[in-house]
């Protein structure tokens, strides 16, 4: 207990016993309502003038107080619109699951159900269905786009050249279709994501496999039908869904959770948490992203944490399709800087690959989602060529060099044959390093490494058969694994964001900026992601040369 703790508690003690004594009068809160919707981020970004969108870890959060609190009997649960990752609809998944076994009635609610929001909501005790909303349970699909004969088409092209058989991150710029390999990794990461799903929705209604493949390939199914196969339980209207239990009742913001009647007298440990999301690159602090995936930015952080004494572990959140290979090198030492004195526990969310992963490596301890994709151990190098299409256009760019490689990296040509394997030399030797690293990192041998490497996508699941993460669980399961290292005998539930001051217009402008009338276009047509990623790409070519990247990502 500390000094300050036993002065203030005191003070606290009328204040606590005030407000405990006034729930016990007022009427118990027997059913919660809440409402899943939206991007529903892992935590709240501040922002000075839009609110921030509920997020998992608050989500999280009240129903593991709602499965603590004897008062509550019902969780009413609408789902509409989530956008969030694979990883983030896991652990809203684990949160319902999480209330139901501790006897809570979980009702969900999906009002415009498809494949994703049914997996959710089978995690409840209940499922309703809104009247006449056909039910799209179709199953799941993976479609990408590829560019290269069209490029070819109009005289441009990309030359790469890459270490590792699976890495076919550049694929969508030289092919007008997956190659034998990429096909192969994407089959085996589908049927995984796929037979889960079917597995969970098996298990959590009672029926066997086949009978939720028959329902997928019958779709789209009608509320009846869904009733009719065991699939769901209720048909009820939206604006009737609360009507239907008498009592109190507490929203999402409004519940906090039976109340203590003595304040706490201990300080609650510090953990750090470190953001790596977005493209990896090198760079100034001031990223785009709000989280900073900048050496910078990154670095600065990791080392705030390992100076300060009140931080006990440190958590590192990694949704990265990764970047630049050195910057991934530069950011994995500064881990292992921190993890000399402090435990550090990697959670890999939708997408940790490629760099993300090199990044995760150096960590104690790695947990990811089954949905989590990662791995991609490989790197590659490519530049665009456009020569034939600036002459086409009647644009001529001549050139003046000193020296046999001076234009190695013009996009007026491809590489020539001596500038190609002295590439591939480079490339190797980061290949390599990118093997020991993670063989270090997870005590593997680098040929065991290697195996499961040479660029290859895994789903989380899938890597914690190959010995690549550690175990399966939400960002809590990773915060819990961090208390165990960190020997907190009392975890806490609250973490310390550590990164970049931003300044005010920055932080005001930043996101407003980033968002064109040509992106909102994109996003209407389910298109942004894309065209985010190859804006990315393009952006980070400009200004490395060989990439630890992964651009796949499963919504």
């Amino acid at each position: 207990m500390s000094r300050l703790s036993l002065i203030t508690w005191p003070l606290r003690l009328p204040g606590q016993l005030l407000r405990g004594g006034l729930d016990r009068l007022s009427a118990a809160p027997r059913l919660l309502s809440l409402t899943l919707e939206g991007a529903c981020p892992l935590l709240s970004q501040d922002h000075p003038l839009r609110p921030s969108p509920i997020s998992q870890r608050e989500i999280r959060q009240t129903l593991w107080r709602a499965a603590r609190d004897p008062r509550l009997k019902v969780i009413l649960c609408r789902i509409s619109a989530l956008s969030c990752s694979g990883a983030g609809l896991y652990a809203l998944r684990e949160g319902l699951a999480a209330a139901k076994a501790a006897g809570k009635r979980v009702i969900a609610l999906p009002l415009n159900p498809d494949t994703q929001s049914l997996w959710l909501a089978s995690a409840a005790s209940e499922i309703w269905l809104p009247p006449h909303v056909p039910v799209m349970l179709t199953g799941m699909g993976l479609e990408m786009s590829f560019y290269g004969e069209g490029l070819r088409q109009i005289g441009a092209g990309m030359d790469v050249t890459a270490a590792g058989r699976y890495k076919s991150a550049m694929e969508p710029y030289t092919r007008a279709t997956p190659s034998p390999e990429n096909h192969e990794a994407l089959s085996a990461l589908l049927d995984d994501l796929f037979d889960r799903l079917i597995a969970d929705i098996a298990a959590a209604r009672g029926r066997d496999v086949e009978a939720i493949r028959a329902a997928i390939d019958e779709a789209p199914l009608s509320p009846a039908r869904m009733i009719a196969l065991g699939l769901a339980d209720e048909i009820c209207p939206e604006e009737r869904f609360d009507a239907h239990f008498i009592g109190a009742q507490r929203t999402l913001g409004g519940y906090q959770g039976r109340p203590r009647l003595l304040p706490r007298v201990r300080r609650a440990p510090r953990v750090a948490l470190i953001q790596v999301h977005g493209v990896i690159r090198e760079g100034l602090r001031e990223d785009p992203a709000p989280a900073g995936a900048t050496t910078l930015a990154l670095c600065e952080a990791l080392a705030a944490a390992k100076a300060d004494r009140r931080v006990e572990g440190v958590i590192l959140h990694i949704d990265s399709p990764g970047g630049s290979a050195t910057a991934s090198e530069r950011i994995w030492r500064a881990v292992r800087e921190v993890r000399e004195d402090k435990p550090v526990v990697a959670f890999l969310d939708g997408v940790a690959a490629s760099g993300g992963y090199y990044i995760a490596s150096a960590a104690d301890e790695i947990i990811a989602t089954p949905r989590t994709l990662t791995g991609s151990i490989g790197v590659i190098a490519s530049k665009p060529i456009i020569g034939d299409l600036l002459a086409r256009l009647g644009v001529h760019r001549p050139r003046i060099e000193r020296g046999a490689r001076a234009g190695m990296f013009s996009l007026s040509r491809p590489y020539e044959d001596a500038e190609r394997a002295a590439l591939r030399v480079t490339l190797s030797e980061m290949y390599q390093l990118f093997l020991r690293r993670v063989a270090e990192g997870r005590g593997l041998s680098e040929a065991a490494v290697d195996a499961v490497g040479e660029g290859r996508v895994w789903t989380g699941a899938q890597a914690l058969s190959h010995g690549l993460i550690d175990g399966l669980g939400d960002f809590e399961a990773a915060l819990s694994r961090l208390h165990e290292r960190a020997q907190i005998k009392r975890p806490t539930r609250r973490v310390i964001l550590f990164a970049p001051r931003r300044p005010f217009l920055r932080r005001l402008l930043g996101p407003l900026a980033a968002q064109s009338a040509l992106m909102r276009a994109l996003d209407e047509l389910g298109l942004g992601l894309e065209a985010r990623a190859q804006l990315d790409l393009l952006d980070l070519q400009r200004r490395e040369r060989i990439l630890a990247w992964c651009p796949l990502s499963l919504r």
